[in-house]
């Protein structure tokens, strides 16, 4: 099939070799996702509003006991901190960026300008007046839901950027509720994504040939 550079068709590449590029993609999101983890899994038990407890408390054994993997070394960060939410929203915006290319770019090859690919019907929606229409709807969806992830990071760091210490109710729970939110988005969506290379029915032989006497760098 055709590479590209800037949109302009450039040299020969395999199809194999262009759906690796976002293989590679996907597992640097993976381990992002696994590296936030070791910031994130940390007990605030003991912090209370902002200056610890006068109550007897074995922060280590009840943090082990709930599953964490530590406890908050400073109580006005430990009560005040949404870094895990920012840290989560970051990684789940970049990977739905990467979702939204791969998205991109099969709505690109199944339309009539390109016809590298078509795309079977369970991934596809019609048109009530144009029946000849099979638009690539599943990866609009993953497309338009990338614009939602960034909204709620952009939103949360904005509301962060002013806030003194300790903690402040209302801007702390409505962190939590952004990440919930767009944790979901993205579960789904990755499974969305992961799914749509199957919905490939047909590469299109021709295509080998489109790269033509025409390329450019």
């Amino acid at each position: 099939m055709p590479g590209y550079t800037h949109l302009q068709r450039a040299q020969p590449v395999s199809f194999g070799h262009h759906l690796m590029a976002y293989a590679m993609m996907l597992l640097r999101d993976l381990e992002r996702l696994k590296d936030c983890r070791k910031r994130t899994n940390v007990s605030p038990i003991g912090c209370c509003a902002l200056a610890g407890t006068t109550y007897e408390t074995d922060r280590q054994m009840e943090a082990g006991l709930l599953g964490f993997e530590g406890i908050a070394m400073n109580s006005m960060d430990g009560v005040s901190d949404r870094d895990f939410a920012v840290e989560m929203l970051s990684t789940l915006a970049i990977l739905m960026m990467h979702l939204s290319r791969l998205s991109e770019e099969l709505i690109l090859w199944a339309s009539w300008e390109f016809r590298f690919i078509s795309l079977s019907d369970a991934y596809t929606t019609g048109s009530s007046i144009m029946p000849q229409k099979r638009n690539a709807d599943m990866a609009e969806l993953i497309r338009g839901k990338t614009g939602r992830v960034y909204g709620e990071l952009m939103g949360l760091l904005t509301t962060l950027k002013g806030l003194p210490l300790a903690y402040n109710r209302k801007h702390a729970a409505g962190g939590a509720e952004r990440l919930y939110q767009r944790h979901g988005s993205g579960r789904l969506s990755g499974k969305e994504g992961h799914a749509l290379p199957d919905g490939i029915q047909d590469f299109r032989p021709d295509c080998q040939t489109l790269h033509g006497d025409r390329t450019g760098a």
